[in-house]
């Protein structure tokens, strides 16, 4: 083999073993991605709550809005939307453990859509609250609730 040759083959081999190092990176990030969103969902998921509302009656039809909510207090305070919760006539929480509680409208704030309920529970699981001034535009998020009776499902973007 002629050096030029040599050389050649050797900066085939490089290229070759730099795809595969590259390769390998990617996957242990993807790994450890997976990794941190999975220990999230398990901390966060206990203080996810279904919410089912129903509104009142339209041409004999009672109305069910069903969303979700965050607990953030252990005596039984939860966020969740107005949207959700808004002009019901009786709201049913679903804990993330399968128990079941009538729900009180604490107050809403329409401007921002938010709503504050309550259930009559003690020692309830609370989510850790996180800084908002550290997101920026492109930062990853994960989404946590309940669907179609399922606890929890969780979207990223």
């Amino acid at each position: 083999m002629k050096a030029r040759e040599k050389i050649i083959f050797a900066i085939a081999i490089l290229s070759i073993f730099a795809l595969f190092i590259q390769h390998v990176n990617a996957q242990n990030l993807a790994r450890s991605i997976e990794r941190e969103f999975i220990r999230f969902v398990e901390k966060a998921s206990p203080s996810i709550v279904g919410i089912s509302a129903i509104k009142p009656k339209i041409q004999n039809l009672n109305r069910e809005n069903i969303g979700t909510g965050i607990i953030i207090d252990q005596k039984g305070y939860i966020v969740t939307t107005e949207s959700v919760i808004g002009k019901s006539n009786k709201i049913k929480v679903t804990l993330a453990d399968g128990r079941d509680f009538d729900a009180k409208v604490i107050g809403i704030d329409s401007p921002s859509g938010i709503a504050v309920i309550k259930i009559n529970a003690e020692a309830l699981p609370t989510i850790d609250y996180g800084n908002s001034n550290n997101i920026k535009s492109g930062s990853w998020m994960l989404t946590i609730g309940k669907s179609r009776g399922k606890f929890p499902t969780v979207s990223f973007g």
